[in-house]
């Protein structure tokens, strides 16, 4: 995970990936933008970030800390947290959070999978939409 990518300036390419990769690394998140994209997508290794660009990091950025707590978008994140992250974003999940994130997830995913089934089988969307049978999980603060 990287954190503080320079605006419009690679913190990521695919000579990084693919060392990540030989070292077991399954996948890397940044705060910043990455190039390189084909090259990652190539190995089979997921970067989500900011965004791409073409500017390479090389004499622009150096490595300042590993292992410390970083800020991403705004949110502490410390070595021992989890992150979750698909191509719709990113979430950091504290340490000893986890196991009620998963739950709240896969309550939420059942949910999910049930609305879907019963738009298939002929419901409008505006009945499944309102149907108390799928009203919203609450989340536990």
């Amino acid at each position: 995970m990287i954190a503080g990518g320079l605006e419009g300036v690679s913190c990521w390419g695919d000579i990084v990936a693919n060392a990540s990769k030989m070292k077991g690394i399954r996948g890397t998140v940044i705060d910043g933008c990455s190039r390189d994209i084909e090259g990652s997508e190539a190995i089979g290794y997921p970067v989500y970030g900011r965004g791409i660009t073409m500017i390479s990091a090389r004499n622009r950025a150096v490595q300042v800390s590993s292992g410390d707590p970083v800020q991403m978008a705004g949110v502490k994140v410390a070595q021992d947290d989890y992150l979750i992250a698909d191509r719709c974003g990113t979430v950091f999940v504290p340490a000893g959070r986890i196991d009620e994130v998963l739950d709240l997830g896969e309550r939420i995913a059942r949910r999910q999978d049930g609305m879907v089934q019963a738009i298939l089988s002929g419901r409008s969307v505006e009945e499944v939409m309102h149907d108390k049978e799928f009203e919203a999980i609450a989340v536990k603060r």
